[in-house]
């Protein structure tokens, strides 16, 4: 039986290949609805986490991850991320 730890590495592993199967099978879609959208949003969020409050950003799952994914994003811009879990984990 898979960790509960394993479960975030899958999940990540196959969320990059869907976005690596959609860039080659739809540049032009990957493009602008995944690296353009990031891009646009990047601004907003950044000034969200400055504003030191509680801040709750909601995208679908296909904008996190990858090299022009909002964390990497994020990360280049100077902000850090760690994992969080719910009451139901550790």
């Amino acid at each position: 039986a898979a960790e509960h730890h394993d479960v975030p590495v899958r999940a990540v592993a196959a969320i990059e290949k869907l976005q690596d199967d959609l860039k080659k099978e739809s540049p032009a879609f990957y493009k602008e609805g995944l690296v353009d959208r990031n891009r646009k949003w990047l601004p907003a969020i950044e000034r969200a986490l400055k504003a030191k409050q509680n801040v709750i950003i909601l995208v679908g799952v296909a904008h996190i991850p990858g090299k022009d994914g909002l964390l990497d994003l994020l990360k280049r811009a100077g902000f850090g991320a760690e994992q969080m879990y719910g009451l139901d984990r550790p």
